[in-house]
């Protein structure tokens, strides 16, 4: 330490200035978040996942096939600075659980299918965002 950091800590332990806590550094000295650079970050990430975003439309478990790496990439190719962590946190804060990838045979699924299980899944989201008990 410099000897004038050590003489103002002196000074402010003989002026009592100084409060007790546990704390090393001052409130508010960490990193910032992701999403106070980039406050639009969270109204991209859903558009940009929603076409590629599975679960079961009766519950709100959700998840995308995308990998967090390959979202990130997509997110920088828009200019964006985002890393794949920081993709994982902001998807655990929309509640999209993370899966592991696991090789499944889609295919044969007819259009109607797809639209009737999206309008479920809005159904779903939006009664559960009011908090009504009804569908």
């Amino acid at each position: 330490m410099t000897p004038p950091t050590i003489r103002r800590d002196i000074q402010e332990l003989k002026n009592k200035k100084r409060k007790q806590s546990n704390r090393i550094r001052k409130a508010g000295g960490s990193r910032k978040k992701a999403t106070d650079h980039n406050p639009h970050l969270i109204k991209i990430l859903p558009q940009l996942i929603e076409p590629e975003t599975r679960g079961d439309p009766k519950t709100t478990l959700r998840w995308t096939c995308k990998s967090v790496r390959n979202i990130a990439q997509l997110l920088q190719e828009e200019g964006l600075d985002v890393c794949p962590q920081t993709v994982a946190t902001l998807l655990r804060d929309l509640e999209y659980s993370l899966q592991g990838n696991r090789k499944t045979k889609e295919g044969g699924r007819r259009k109607e299918d797809d639209h009737v299980t999206r309008k479920s899944s809005r159904k779903t989201l939006h009664f559960t965002r009011t908090k009504s008990n009804k569908i």
